[in-house]
Formats: C-alpha cells, structure tokens, sequence
C-alpha cells in the first residue's frame, strides 16, 4: 500500500510544527511505502519517496501524477487551507 503522509502549513510556522509532531508519532506499518508531502509558507510542494533522504520540490501536474498510484493520504495539517482545499 502506498500512502501520502501530508504534513506542514502555508499559514504558520507553529501549524507547521504542530502537524510535523503529528507526523512523527505515526507508526510505520509493515507492507506500505510512506511518502511525505509537505506544504510550506509560500505553497509549495515537496515531495519525499520512501527510500530519498531529502524532499525534491514538485510541480502541481506532478503531484496529480503521483497522487494516482497512491493508495491513502493522511492529513496531517491544522492550517485553514490544510483543513479545507488541501483535504479536497
């Protein structure tokens, strides 16, 4: 199973942190491939795979693309766009 873990905030440094806490209690379950998206201050993408280090920034056409073989996301973000058009 893949899944999209979306974590960050496009309005506040503390939702950020909020929703990265969040993340990093989640517990792993055996079987899937975890990817992080990340939203950050200025509404940009990054994108982390399962086995990369670090987070490359992704375009919108490219995320739609990704987006289709994933299996779940959860949402993580406590921001009004995080809660609402993000979730959507």
């Amino acid at each position: 199973m893949n899944i999209i873990h979306l974590v960050g905030s496009s309005d506040s440094e503390l939702y950020a942190k909020l929703s990265r806490s969040y993340f990093d209690s989640a517990t792993e379950v055996s079987g899937t491939r975890n990817h992080i998206l990340e939203v950050d201050h200025k509404n940009r993408f990054f994108f982390t795979f399962p086995d990369e280090i670090c987070s490359r920034l992704i375009t919108i056409s490219q995320l739609i693309e990704y987006s289709e073989t994933m299996d779940l996301v959860v949402p993580y973000m406590f921001c009004k766009k995080g809660m609402t058009s993000y979730r959507s």
